[in-house]
């Protein structure tokens, strides 16, 4: 994790190569932060993309899980919080001590990361998309064969008060 070594501020977030951010995400999330000290993380929905930056009118959130997971509901459901629609709490991240590269080839390691994460404070959600969130860009079939999303997390960049770091995969 070098880049969480070199990272001064008190939040961090995440961000894919294919994602970018709405323009008020990071000041949305930090407030949420800032308003409630004893949690640890905020994230938001995603809106998916098509390879033009189109809307595709859909969200990662459904109606059933648009609200702050209890951990109870973490250790039983899959809860899709996308690393590019987190901000968390730089001292949290170090404690749980970032990514495992254990499930790194399974692709659970933010799984696992919210799972550490939740055991030390809240989450808070903010429901609106245009309170914040990310524009997850989708394959198209003109890019490839294949009509499902990347792969999360394939080329994460850590950014740390808008300056972002790439780490190694």
């Amino acid at each position: 994790m070098p880049a969480l070594k070199l990272a001064r501020g008190e939040y961090v977030a995440f961000l894919d190569a294919e994602d970018c951010w709405q323009p008020n995400m990071l000041e949305q999330a930090a407030s949420a932060l800032d308003a409630e000290p004893d949690c640890v993380l905020a994230y938001s929905n995603c809106e998916p993309v098509d390879w033009t930056g189109r809307p595709l009118n859909t969200t990662m959130i459904g109606a059933d899980q648009a609200h702050a997971p209890s951990l109870d509901e973490l250790l039983h459901h899959l809860w899709p919080i996308m690393p590019s629609a987190v901000l968390m709490r730089r001292s949290v991240l170090q404690d749980c001590r970032g990514f495992s590269k254990l499930f790194r080839g399974y692709g659970f390691e933010d799984v696992h990361c919210w799972l550490l994460a939740r055991e030390r404070g809240g989450f808070v959600y903010l429901p609106s998309r245009s309170s914040g969130g990310e524009r997850r860009r989708f394959q198209s079939c003109a890019e490839s064969s294949v009509t499902t999303p990347r792969r999360p997390g394939s080329s994460r960049a850590w950014c740390r008060n808008a300056t972002a770091f790439r780490r190694r995969s």
